[in-house]
């Protein structure tokens, strides 16, 4: 014979308490998950900018038979899968179509790679080339997104070749620049 007892389960209460527990939980998470994202994206595309920038080089001076090119960065921007350029490569789009940071001015030139990662490029004393790791996505801030690397021709037992070095300037709190960058190797420490 079969007894029918009492069903045992939960109230509405006790299953909107754990609603709100988990809600909460989740609330406190979210952000770090989203943080933890940027930091991977940004980390990842200053990587990739960087290796772009050292490979366009390598494959400039390989097009001229292993010298080193007369026109080097024209040479090495003509290596590179460009999605958009902007003052360069004969392209009359302002700079600011591709390359926009906030406290980086004179900026000679612009372009955007496939994966959406975007550069400027001042050309002078010093070649400096900005690596922007998200494109024109925000925040756009040297040392939290964007990231410089200096071209510079290096002389070394009679050979001249050119190089690209992490800048090492200090930008302040909670930023963090090229060459801090490189040393941790590719991952951002100061936020």
């Amino acid at each position: 014979m079969l007894k029918l007892g009492k069903i045992k389960g939960f109230t509405l209460a006790e299953a909107l308490m754990a609603l709100v527990i988990i809600a909460i939980i989740s609330a406190l998470c979210i952000p770090v998950l989203r943080r933890d994202n940027f930091r991977v994206q940004i980390e990842t595309g200053a990587k990739k900018g960087y290796q772009t920038l050292e490979s366009s080089l390598d494959k400039a001076i390989a097009f001229n038979m292993g010298k080193m090119p007369t026109n080097v960065i024209p040479d090495m921007l003509n290596q590179i899968n460009l999605a958009k350029s902007c003052q360069v490569l004969g392209s009359s789009a302002p700079v600011s179509d591709c390359f926009s940071v906030s406290g980086v001015t004179d900026i000679t030139a612009g372009f955007a790679t496939l994966d959406g990662i975007t550069f400027g490029v001042k050309t002078g004393a010093t070649n400096e080339f900005y690596v922007d790791a998200n494109g024109l996505e925000d925040p756009n801030v040297l040392g939290i997104d964007v990231f410089r690397f200096d071209l510079k021709q290096v002389t070394e037992d009679g050979d001249t070749y050119y190089k690209f070095f992490p800048d090492s300037s200090s930008l302040g709190d909670k930023r963090e620049n090229a060459e801090n960058l490189v040393k941790n190797g590719w991952k951002i420490t100061a936020w």
